[in-house]
């Protein structure tokens, strides 16, 4: 589990863009003569107003009145996790049919995000984004993959943290939107069945850095070819929720046999000062700390960089604590 920081050009680019769905969907394109309430944002490289993008005449007028009352659509784009969870009350208190309701979800999920958002931006979202890993797991890359044509062959996926079956207004707004690997995304977290109510209480979102919830890898050894991965956390805090959400130790104890065990390994190959003896001497000192992790175990040091390499968290934190055992 890691954090998402530094994300201002992502979620400038995020809100431009989709502040221009919303409004040429809702209001139609602005025309001088027949529309002139529609909208244009007038600039040649958005990707909305420059292109032939036209009003959706399904969406319910009582859900365009809604997004249009007070900041309602401001938040629905960027509203903080919280002011997503009262805006999503605050919808399902609308007297909308079961009709309208169909129609909205599938404006949102399918038009908006799964047919646009996702396939024609969410590359360009995520290089903003600068995370190369997910960030649930830190052990897959989450990127698009393009073939010599052009062609997207693997697209990048996002978690919805509110998902978005039960939460489909939600499916774009950019704090709900967390770059996953597909396991984590589908197979592991699916559709967990919590109290949505209390899940900001309960459970760490990526976005909300919150200090005191914290936890490390370490491991037990039970022989010199066996060992498990043990993670040091405080039992029933938000962040042990998460883990426990997560199947984070399960899948890290998976590793035990080979990441794990060919870490200690290296130790016991080298046990008097080895980081010394394969870095600063071999090297002749002419690497930093930081270069000579990233050369031998394609670990980044610093954990604002975890994100970076697959498994960077677990892999620092193991190497540091053979370190000290030498």
């Amino acid at each position: 589990m890691l954090f998402i920081e530094n994300y201002s050009a992502a979620k400038q680019f995020h809100n431009e863009l989709l502040k221009c769905w919303f409004l040429t969907k809702m209001n139609g394109r602005h025309n001088k003569n027949n529309n002139k309430l529609g909208h244009n944002c007038n600039s040649l490289s958005c990707p909305v107003c420059s292109k032939n993008t036209h009003r959706d005449s399904r969406i319910p007028q009582i859900f365009k009145d809604f997004l249009n009352h007070k900041k309602n659509l401001e938040i629905l784009i960027e509203g903080k996790p919280n002011e997503l969870r009262l805006l999503n009350l605050r919808y399902e208190k609308l007297n909308l049919t079961s009709g309208e309701k169909d129609i909205i979800a599938d404006f949102l999920v399918n038009s908006t995000y799964k047919n646009w958002f996702q396939p024609e931006h969410g590359h360009k979202f995520l290089q903003l984004l600068n995370y190369n890993t997910c960030v649930y797991c830190n052990r897959n890359y989450t990127k698009t993959i393009i073939d010599v044509n052009g062609k997207k062959i693997l697209i990048c996926e996002f978690d919805h943290w509110f998902v978005k079956t039960k939460f489909p207004l939600l499916a774009v707004s950019f704090y709900n939107l967390i770059p996953s690997c597909h396991p984590c995304n589908s197979s592991i977290k699916g559709e967990p069945k919590i109290n949505w109510d209390r899940a900001l209480k309960n459970y760490i979102h990526p976005y909300l850095n919150e200090k005191n919830q914290y936890f490390n890898f370490s491991y037990v050894s039970k022989s010199l070819t066996e060992n498990n991965v043990r993670i040091n956390v405080v039992k029933n805090s938000k962040m042990d929720n998460t883990l426990k959400l997560f199947k984070t130790f399960e899948i890290y104890n998976s590793h035990s046999s080979m990441e794990l065990q060919g870490l200690i390994d290296l130790r016991h190959k080298y046990p008097e000062n080895y980081i010394k003896t394969l870095f600063k001497d071999a090297f002749n000192g002419g690497l930093t700390e930081k270069e000579i992790y990233i050369l031998i175990f394609g670990v980044e040091v610093e954990e604002k960089d975890y994100h970076k390499r697959p498994l960077a968290k677990f892999k620092h934190e193991i190497i540091k604590e053979l370190i000290k055992e030498n």
